[in-house]
């Protein structure tokens, strides 16, 4: 009995997506304060907040969701992969 081992080309099947979250102005602005503060550089998503809590543990990030009606909110990048 041999073996036989099959190849083809490698396909890639990752895709990225891109969505717009609602985030408390105020809020992401003491963030980012911070982050600039610490020496980080933003990149305008929120995937930079999310890289930037992790490192920090920075608790205004669990005030990023709008919890009421009229919070002044706006809509940040934020990328996925899927």
């Amino acid at each position: 009995m041999s073996n036989l081992v099959l190849q083809g080309p490698s396909v890639s099947t990752t895709a990225t997506c891109t969505t717009h979250i609602p985030v408390v102005e105020k809020v992401l602005d003491r963030i980012l304060e911070a982050m600039e503060k610490a020496g980080w550089e933003w990149d305008g998503t929120l995937n930079t907040v999310d890289d930037f809590y992790r490192e920090t543990k920075n608790y205004d990030w669990w005030d990023l969701t709008p919890r009421r009606k009229n919070a002044r909110k706006i809509y940040v990048m934020y990328i996925y992969t899927i």
